[in-house]
């Protein structure tokens, strides 16, 4: 996106919602009769890009 911050802001509350959504529903599915916490899910999906 460059430095375009009125596109790169929107683009990335998107993805972050998009990621955060996949990320609950993922913790949901995983461990069928308990609930995974999301952050478990964000960490190993956020600390590798970071």
């Amino acid at each position: 996106m460059g430095a375009a911050h009125g596109r790169l802001i929107p683009v990335v509350a998107l993805i972050g919602a998009i990621l955060l959504i996949w990320a609950d529903a993922g913790a949901r599915v995983l461990m069928q009769p308990r609930e995974l916490p999301i952050g478990i899910i964000t960490a190993l999906v956020g600390a590798p890009s970071f």
